[in-house]
């Protein structure tokens, strides 16, 4: 009896630790007319101000899950940390990522594909001109072919009040 019982525990928690992984990577299609994806999004407050990507890549657990559409994070010295993971289920190509909040101090977006880390960083200070997409907010593009599986991270430092309407389009 016992051992039943233990193979029983063993496998409910194997099914648990399956669906809790898998919550957190979502399919573009599902987001329908979502106009902000913060309940998609993972936050981590490094308190420290010593996470790289690199270590965050290693320890996934670090990320907290619900924030609501738009995170507010109030005000801290931290860096804050965003983790998307979602599948490009739709004919579109080119995405992009949007941070509708053009007060933010600086923004680092990378993006996670095939063993590659590609990033690119934005400032309050940097001249639209000179960014990689020219608009009043802070976007990335993402290139993602159909049924690509997009990871990202987006490291953000602000000295002010940090709401986060991040969306996708």
């Amino acid at each position: 009896m016992y051992k039943y019982l233990k193979i029983l525990i063993s496998v409910i928690l194997t099914v648990f630790s399956l669906n809790l992984s898998a919550h957190h990577v979502f399919k573009l299609s599902e987001l329908n007319s979502k106009r902000f994806i913060g309940n998609y999004l993972g936050v981590f407050q490094d308190p420290n101000n010593t996470a790289t990507v690199y270590t965050l890549l290693s320890n996934k657990q670090r990320f907290n899950y619900n924030w609501g559409d738009v995170p507010n994070l109030g005000v801290t010295e931290n860096n804050n940390w965003l983790h998307l993971k979602f599948i490009n289920d739709t004919p579109d190509e080119r995405l992009l990522l949007y941070i509708s909040n053009p007060t933010i101090d600086e923004v680092t977006f990378y993006r996670v594909f095939n063993d590659r880390i590609d990033s690119v960083k934005a400032s309050l200070d940097d001249p639209l001109i000179t960014r990689a997409i020219q608009h009043q907010f802070y976007a990335f593009n993402i290139a993602a072919g159909l049924n690509d599986t997009i990871n990202c991270f987006v490291k953000i430092k602000s000295t002010k009040q940090l709401i986060l309407p991040v969306s996708l389009s």
